[in-house]
């Protein structure tokens, strides 16, 4: 049987497959979901199934193929099958097929089909209906969406009058239009930019902060941003300029999770008199338009009810006199609603370590990966703007693939490249010139306003008489003023008709016939990108890296180094010191070095700041490619020398902008605490190459989970993660510690990890080969997995002890286990067949299963069990059928047991331990004679209390 003829057959059932995969996607379009049609790809990889799943099936003649696939599709096509039908039998092929066999049994009669006829017509049948599933779980975005469907069917909002809900659904439409896209930078070839959805493009991940020695996880390999705040209904976001804080809680707004998003950019309020806004005032922030609708307390029910979060962006870009008022503002609200969610966000400087009572995380940079796997999609994306020009896709791909090796190869244009609209604008770039790139970061952002100022317009055939006529060096010297003015006004947002009085002022000595003030902002805002409106009119540079770089080349042509220095401890000053020193003549950037190095006004007042300063000047050393002499150079290099190891994180970062000589001076992990061995470890990644992975490998032996984590961030951004995880993670003792991981690209190198036990693995991550491969791994957690089928490659991970299975909705079959050396089962929210158990050596079970509902019957008698939890809450939750495990020894559950139970409880000949979360009353449990000689724990509000008896339970209820 050819090719051909195996195209033909999958034919049979295409329109189908094709029908529901279209459905699918407009359902996710319309919440906003990345979707993508099945593709070519896809159709081949069915082909190869197709062939390989009916191999067996050659000896019928052609005639009879003919009947059978006929009759398959009649069936088929008559059994109306629609998506929701494909959820309700929760995504399982074989419930699918079964129900197209009993809708088409008239079909299947009529075409009287032989005994070998009827096997291929079955086998035809189910071999579409696993392409349908395959197809549908295979769309970008799918796992959102049967969360979403999850959500809707068990956690349907109650007592919300009608209006509310109307409004409800109408606010969170209008934020997730306002909210759910960005521009891919350089892709459009038109004037107005297409807008994608995050999830297509950005993988945004976030470590937990400052984790101490006794944290059950490690997060430094990165988690996913959505399941870390599920866990963490208060927490404050950090990271750099730059690193994407403000698109994650626009993200968040955008998901779809189930509640209310209020964005709450702090920029908006940063000016003097501008007070925080009342609940009922936040819908109006990015959804002013339809406020004329809204309920009256509408807000207010939403925040109370636990249905709402607030996202607080940008703490740093207030005022320092207003940092105080914004955490009194916050505090106010989660304790007059405890029950809503919060996410703050700012840069490290100007938030303390322990922020209210909120967990802190880092916002991770676009790791090594995730960079290579943007410059796929932004040269997918350009393939699609190109259409079938002839060539095109050819060279594209040749400018993806040698860009890719240009980043891996060149440090400082990978951390440029870590954060995703910086990594469009090097895409741009790459192509504009040819596959030439600029070698320092002054030529990148010099270049990248030739390309957006001017040559954007050339490439888009925009004819320039058609607009204010100005000059490169005009357009620069404008926009340069307007910059230097928002940083010395500590503004980020400006309402319109200030940036127009700005950009006035910022004509001075610009020839006045060219253009008028409103015309200039008008062009920039379309056709430039370097300025967008955002929230109704207000004015902001797309991304502060561009301000500050301008700011900086307005600093040294007005000549305002001395202002620039008394400023330059200020985080917000700090790129612009680096980048006026990238400006600067050679007997400037020695001034400004030297004027580092003695200190301000203020680092005369504390020696702290002065540190910082002489950090600073060892950043801007690597962009004083020339001074003015050798002697400020050496003066650099002692003064760095002297803050290693540097005394904190964020001291870390900023040292390693100093560049490779840094290396040399970092000491090894002897005679330094974990704060310090962590600082130097996160310097050397930052600075990268092969000489860095040499520094971070002696520091393997610290046993502190400081350290660890760092250990973990280097290895997220290692351009070689196997060699990393060879040479420098093989032998890291991570004790009990869990690794939390969930990229395909990490989890193929776990096998090298030979000391690491604990791994907990979120998303769709399959086959299982890999983690079974880790050599002493004893616990395993699987989570969220809507494409795990098969558990057979755990039966080789011989160390394994601990299972944890939650949310896995296409595993059914759990009978490989008994090949396992197993003793502990964790099993939550799964569709699994229960009776599969048999055989399996478990002897502790944690379960919450809808099965169980009707008792313990489904769970095999033959499981050696000596404790068991039972998770299931009143009513669903029924202990009958208990009797069968005699070994049992503790059993815990919730809610007071009724009489049936208690008889079955007192059927257990060796029960000693007791534990019941959340009784109403165990009066009954005395009556019982067999339970004497029982120590009973009774759990209320969390608070346990044990009490022990000879002869009759005692029991100690709180």
């Amino acid at each position: 049987m050819t090719d051909a003829f195996f195209v033909a057959l999958l034919g049979v059932a295409g329109q189908l497959v094709q029908g529901l995969t279209t459905e699918l996607v407009l359902e996710m379009r319309r919440r906003r979901l990345p979707a993508a049609q099945l593709g070519s790809r896809e159709l081949d990889r069915a082909v190869d199934t197709t062939r390989r799943r009916l191999a067996d099936l050659r000896a019928l003649s052609p005639d009879e193929w003919q009947a059978a696939t006929d009759a398959a599709a009649a069936a088929l096509a008559g059994a109306g099958v629609t998506l929701d039908l494909v959820f309700e039998l929760d995504l399982d092929p074989s419930r699918l097929a079964k129900a197209v066999e009993s809708r088409g049994t008239a079909v299947a009669q009529r075409a009287g089909l032989s005994a070998a006829g009827e096997t291929v017509y079955r086998r035809v049948i189910g071999v579409t209906c696993d392409h349908v599933v395959t197809a549908l779980q295979a769309q970008p975005g799918f796992e959102r969406l049967l969360q979403l469907r999850t959500y809707r069917e068990i956690r349907k909002p109650s007592g919300l009058p009608d209006p509310d809900s109307v409004f409800t659904a109408r606010y969170v439409e209008v934020v997730t239009k306002r909210l759910g896209q960005f521009e891919l930078f350089g892709v459009t070839r038109g004037r107005r930019p297409r807008r994608h959805a995050f999830d297509k493009y950005v993988s945004l991940a976030v470590a937990r902060g400052a984790p101490d020695d006794d944290e059950e996880g490690l997060t430094g390999v990165g988690i996913d941003v959505a399941n870390a705040l599920a866990d963490h209904p208060r927490a404050v976001i950090r990271g750099g300029a730059g690193a994407g804080k403000t698109t994650l809680l626009q993200w968040i707004a955008a998901a779809q999770t189930g509640l209310v998003p209020f964005f709450v950019p702090l920029r908006q309020f940063a000016h003097d008199g501008a007070g925080f806004p009342s609940p009922e005032q936040l819908p109006g922030i990015i959804a002013g338009t339809i406020l004329g609708e809204m309920p009256a307390g509408w807000a207010s029910r939403r925040l109370a009810a636990g249905g709402a979060t607030l996202l607080i962006d940008g703490v740093d870009e207030l005022p320092p006199e207003k940092r105080e008022a914004v955490r009194d503002w916050v505090a106010s609200l989660a304790e007059v609603y405890p029950g809503a969610r919060y996410v703050v966000t700012s840069r490290p400087p100007a938030i303390e370590e322990e922020w209210l009572d909120f967990v802190p995380f880092d916002l991770l940079s676009l790791s090594a990966q995730g960079i290579q796997d943007f410059l796929s999609r932004w040269h997918e994306a350009a393939q699609e703007e190109y259409g079938d020009e002839p060539g095109m896709h050819e060279w594209l791909a040749t400018c993806r693939r040698e860009l890719g090796e240009l980043i891996a190869t060149r440090p400082e244009l990978r951390r440029l490249a870590a954060n995703p609209l910086l990594a469009g604008l090097i895409c741009a770039l790459y192509q504009d010139r040819h596959m030439h790139m600029p070698r320092d970061r002054k030529s990148l952002y010099d270049a990248a306003l030739e390309l957006l100022l001017l040559r954007w317009d050339e490439r888009r055939g925009v004819r320039l008489d058609q607009a204010p006529a100005l000059s490169m060096e005009e357009q620069v010297v404008i926009l340069q003023r307007l910059a230097y003015s928002l940083v010395k006004n500590q503004d980020i947002l400006l309402p319109r008709d200030q940036a127009v009085h700005r950009i006035r002022h910022a004509m001075r000595g610009i020839r006045p016939e060219h253009a008028e003030p409103e015309a200039v902002l008008q062009r920039t805002l379309e056709r430039t990108g370097l300025l967008r409106e955002v929230y109704d009119g207000q004015i902001q540079f797309v991304h502060r890296t561009f301000r500050d770089y301008l700011a900086a080349k307005e600093v040294v042509d007005a000549g305002d180094l001395g202002l620039l220095i008394e400023n330059a401890h200020l985080d917000p000053w700090h790129d612009v010191v680096i980048m006026a020193v990238a400006h600067a003549r050679p007997i400037e950037r020695e001034r400004l070095l030297g004027d580092l190095l003695a200190g301000n006004a203020a680092a005369r007042e504390r020696p702290a700041v002065h540190d910082r300063l002489r950090l600073l000047a060892a950043a801007c050393l690597a962009q004083a490619d020339v001074t003015e002499s050798d002697e400020i150079r050496d003066q650099v290099h002692r003064a760095a020398q002297r803050l290693i190891p540097p005394a904190s994180l964020d001291d870390a970062e900023l040292l390693a902008r100093a560049g490779p000589f840094v290396l040399e001076l970092l000491p090894g992990p002897e005679g330094l605490n974990d704060e310090q061995a962590a600082g130097v470890v996160r310097t050397a990644a930052m600075i990268g190459g092969e000489a860095a992975r040499d520094t971070i490998a002696r520091f393997t032996a610290i046993d502190q989970a400081l350290v660890i984590d760092e250990l973990l961030r280097a290895w997220r951004v290692s351009d070689d993660p196997e060699r990393y995880a060879t040479e420098v993670l093989a032998d890291v003792d991570f004790g009990d510690r869990r690794l939390d991981i969930q990229r395909w690209s990490r989890v193929q190198y776990l096998r090298h990890l030979r000391r690491l036990t604990t791994v907990s693995c979120r998303g769709d991550l399959t086959p299982l080969d890999p983690l079974a491969a880790i050599p002493n791994l004893r616990r395993l957690e699987l989570l969220q997995n809507t494409v795990l089928r098969n558990l057979t490659p755990l039966t080789t991970a011989r160390e394994l002890r601990v299972l944890h299975l939650a949310s896995c909705p296409m595993l059914r079959d759990l009978s490989p286990l008994r090949h396992t050396r197993l003793t502990e089962l964790r099993l939550y929210l799964m569709n699994a067949s229960l009776p599969t158990l048999t055989g399996a050596p478990i002897t502790r079970l944690v379960i919450r299963d809808r099965t169980l509902t009707a008792g313990l019957h489904d769970l095999p008698d033959t499981l050696p069990l000596t404790e068991l939890v039972l998770e299931n809450r009143p009513p669903d939750r029924n202990l009958q059928g208990i009797e069968r495990f005699t070994g049992l020894r503790h059993v815990e559950f919730i809610g007071t047991p009724s009489r049936l139970e208690l008889e079955s409880l007192a059927a257990l000949p060796h029960l000693t331990t007791l534990t019941v979360h959340a009784p109403d009353s165990i009066d009954a449990l005395v009556e019982l004679p067999a339970l004497t000689h029982l120590t009973l724990h009774a759990v209320r509000d969390d608070v346990r209390t044990k009490a022990h008896s000879l002869t009759h339970p005692v029991i100690d209820l709180h």
